[in-house]
């Protein structure tokens, strides 16, 4: 089989947005509740998921820093390798992220809100940014790098809200209106888990079913 033997997808952990604008970070460290949300989602990974034999993250902050405490809850993972993937990276909304409120910036650039009422949230791209088929395609790359170097492994991955969305767009082939409609219904939220299994029997190659997609810890299992 091509395809990882499990793919399990965590989002970060609630972060210090709200003072970047006061601190100036445009990558904001986690909160002292999104430290301990990354530690309980490490203890409900450890129930649900086999060791993993490799661990990947986004390079920001925030990201590096919840996958630091998932080990920190699960010490098998301490031996595992730990790549940073820049593909799997927060989108890029280029000239925004100086305003740190997409008001705002519409404010000081109504040409830009024009803009965007009239190509919609999924082909708009703020001023030296990128759109959501950016993301996708860097999305597809990354699924890429996961078939050639992890085939029949099992990848823990901690990546951010458009990450995750990107990935399973591409895996489930969504269309653009089904992956607005999951974003608006149900967006992946701090920490939550997202797993896929591979079944080498389906298809040429094998394949990734979802098996859970935004649980938390204090949920259900």
């Amino acid at each position: 089989m091509k395809w990882p033997s499990h793919l399990a997808l965590v989002r970060h952990g609630q972060s210090a947005f709200n003072k970047m604008k006061e601190d100036k970070r445009e990558h904001p460290p986690l909160t002292d509740l999104g430290r301990l949300q990354a530690r309980k989602t490490g203890e409900f990974l450890k129930r649900t998921i086999p060791v993993p034999d490799v661990l990947i993250t986004s390079p920001y902050i925030r990201c590096r820093e919840t996958l630091k405490e998932i080990i920190a809850s699960w010490p098998e993972l301490q031996e595992r390798p730990v790549f940073t993937e820049e593909l799997i990276r927060e989108r890029n909304i280029g000239l925004a992220i100086i305003y740190c409120d997409w008001r705002l910036f519409y404010v000081f650039h109504h040409e830009q809100k024009e803009l965007y009422d009239r190509v919609g949230e999924y082909e708009y791209c703020y001023p030296q940014g990128e759109d959501i088929t950016g993301v996708r395609r860097r999305g597809r790359a990354w699924l890429g790098t996961l078939t050639r170097e992890f085939a029949e492994q099992c990848v823990l991955s901690v990546m951010h809200h458009v990450s995750i969305l990107a990935a399973r767009g591409n895996l489930e082939r969504m269309s653009p209106e089904a992956y607005l409609e999951l974003n608006e219904k149900n967006p992946p939220k701090n920490c939550s888990v997202t797993i896929y299994k591979g079944h080498p029997e389906l298809g040429k190659n094998g394949k990734l079913v979802l098996e859970r997609y935004n649980s938390l810890p204090t949920e259900g299992e």
